[in-house]
């Protein structure tokens, strides 16, 4: 028995198909044209309406779970379910003539779906920056410590590390701390100092390290700006906010395209 399109087509997707099903599959969207647009339009709904790809910031604040919450309501699933009636008009497609007008008010939901994300995703609430803080946070690769060795230092590094993706960032402070007595020049530990500050709210100790980071000989040091730059959004400092970004992009130091791209959302 042929496995339910809507099924199929759901796994495609997600990648669940063993390599015999994707084989079967892609060579049926090759050769059957009702298929291939049946498979298009979900993939727009998926791509639109996937809850795994919906990305809430760390430190949420009330906008944001008034976002989550909307989209997990019951004007979202109303959505949902015309968008799924949709779908399975293309599949009685054979069978009938779609009507023009239930097929547009289908396209109408979507449209408004998806216009919808697209507006909250790209909203900055008024004196509240730290979404945006929280998003560019998670998109700055750091450094790891893990499985770099048996010394003392390694040892506080991988213990920092451990505590820092565990959020317990006053345990990350005081192996940070040890490290930084024993090496003054690993740059990636004023990183994770700086970030654990911020992430406490603990805004001037923060500075204070990147500070001594920008100061520094370190090849990475220009870093020190753009996580400064975070720190002065999460606070609501824009004005400074912005004029450090610049300082970023004018010198074309770390994270320039970034600046460039975080810049034009404040503006």
């Amino acid at each position: 028995m042929m496995m339910e399109e809507d099924i199929l087509i759901e796994r495609y997707f997600k990648d669940e198909l063993s390599e015999i099903e994707r084989t079967a599959f892609e060579d049926r969207l090759k050769s059957d044209e009702d298929f291939k647009l049946k498979v298009d339009f979900e993939k727009e709904l998926f791509d639109s309406y996937n809850e795994d790809s919906w990305n809430f910031s760390i430190d949420e604040s009330d906008e944001v779970d008034e976002i989550e919450a909307f989209f997990k309501g019951a004007e979202a699933k109303s959505f949902e379910k015309t968008i799924k009636e949709g779908s399975e008009a293309f599949k009685k497609k054979k069978k009938g003539k779609v009507r023009p007008l239930y097929f547009i008010s289908v396209a109408a939901s979507i449209a408004l779906l998806v216009g919808v994300f697209r507006f909250f995703n790209n909203i900055v609430p008024k004196n509240n920056y730290s979404a945006l803080y929280s998003e560019y946070i998670m998109q700055t690769k750091l450094p790891t410590f893990i499985n770099r060795g048996e010394s003392d230092a390694t040892d506080n590094l991988i213990e920092a590390e451990k505590s820092f993706k565990n959020k317990d960032y006053k345990k990350a402070l005081v192996f940070l701390g040890k490290s930084l007595l024993q090496d003054k020049n690993n740059s990636a530990v004023y990183m994770y100092k700086a970030i654990s500050y911020i992430e406490l709210k603990d805004y001037i100790s923060a500075e204070k390290i990147l500070d001594t980071l920008i100061n520094s000989d370190l090849i990475d040091a220009q870093k020190g700006y753009w996580f400064k730059s975070l720190s002065l959004l999460k606070q609501n400092k824009l004005t400074e906010a912005k004029e450090t970004l610049h300082l970023i992009i004018d010198n074309a130091y770390y994270n320039k395209e970034k600046a460039q791209e975080l810049l034009e959302r404040l503006n």
